[in-house]
């Protein structure tokens, strides 16, 4: 179990890694051009950034990041919900040193 879970972490850094060295534009980039060529250049933004990172490497990992996270949280609760199941499933049955209750 544990080598599995080892080549899937790799597998998952080298995937990244190589999307991240391969990404030429992303799709907001991809979709301002867009629009600037159907507007003819007329629109104008409605918002400006709050913050803009100084690199373009460390937008990457901000997303990276905010991703780890997400996973981890829906991860955490997958587990959290089969959890549950298994511990109800052990008190019907009646097992795991629980106390009996008084009628």
């Amino acid at each position: 179990m544990k080598k599995e879970t080892a080549l899937l972490v790799l597998g998952a850094i080298a995937l990244s890694a190589f999307l991240s060295l391969t990404a030429k534009t992303g799709t907001d980039d991809r979709a301002v051009n867009l629009i600037g060529d159907i507007t003819e250049g007329g629109y104008t933004p409605w918002a400006e950034h709050i913050w803009a990172p100084p690199e373009s490497w460390m937008e990457t990992l901000l997303f990276s990041l905010q991703a780890a996270i997400g996973a981890f949280v829906f991860g955490y609760t997958l587990h959290q919900i089969k959890g549950h199941d298994k511990r109800e499933d052990n008190r019907r049955k009646g097992c795991c040193n629980e106390p009996p209750s008084n009628p």
